[in-house]
């Protein structure tokens, strides 16, 4: 019984701090405060990460909590990568890639020898996501069309495993279902902001642009940003909340 408590009390304190700390970052964001935003931004990802950690206490240090908080703080370098100018959106991808990975390797060590039954999955997820990013007008710049490929891959590959889980741990594994969703859902909707779809007499431009930088080419509408942000916020904080369950 304390145990349920002092969980609930944890994710009460998580969710209290980390809601006003994403929304200052949002607003700072948007009035382009690059300095606040990154303050803010960072700050919201220590309070996950803080969750986790918090949500550890009283069992042994596992190393599915290892991994898990691993994969925040990974979350966290690409947070600070992607608010630095000029090539800070492709050094953010590999700290998030990073980041999946520990996911992945935390989801596997759950799975165990059922963790094989995700290849199949795995396949057909990739084949969508790859369509539905071409259908979303998804189009990164020539020098980084691997790079967000690799990442898909990587993505790809953390979705199927979270999607599986609750078929052999249910229900607990109905967190990890919906934190590798949504996280996935936020990343698609970065993708989007981040490489819009051009017309073919922007395309030129585009090249000479994505040359010299790793930014987009156009700013995402305000609301297309915050559902993007809202999203990461909720997969990283039930990764958090994983912890408890699978600590």
């Amino acid at each position: 019984m304390m145990l349920q408590e002092s969980f609930f009390i944890t994710l009460a304190v998580m969710y209290a701090l980390l809601i006003p700390s994403a929304a200052a970052f949002m607003r700072a964001k948007a009035k382009k405060q690059m300095l606040l935003a990154t303050i803010f931004k960072g700050m919201s990802t220590w309070i996950i990460i803080c969750g986790a950690l918090a949500l550890s206490i009283g069992s042994p240090l596992s190393l599915f909590t290892i991994l898990i908080v691993a994969g925040l703080a990974m979350g966290l370098a690409g947070d600070v990568s992607l608010s630095l100018p000029g090539h800070g959106l492709m050094s953010g991808m590999v700290f998030f890639a990073l980041g999946h990975i520990g996911l992945v390797i935390a989801m596997v060590f759950v799975l165990g020898s059922a963790a094989l039954i995700t290849i199949p999955v795995f396949a057909v997820l990739l084949v969508f996501l790859v369509f539905l990013q071409r259908k979303l007008g998804v189009s990164p710049p020539p020098k980084l069309k691997k790079p967000v490929f690799a990442y898909t891959v990587i993505i790809t590959c953390m979705l199927s495993l979270a999607l599986t889980t609750p078929f052999y741990v249910f229900p607990t594994g109905l967190v990890l279902l919906f934190a590798g969703l949504i996280f996935t859902i936020s990343d698609l909707a970065l993708a989007v902001n981040s490489f819009p779809k051009k017309s073919e007499t922007d395309t030129d431009e585009a090249e000479h642009n994505a040359d010299a930088t790793d930014a987009p080419a156009t700013q995402p509408a305000a609301s297309s940003t915050v559902f993007s942000l809202t999203c990461y916020f909720l997969g990283q904080s039930l990764f958090a909340v994983s912890v408890f369950f699978f600590g």
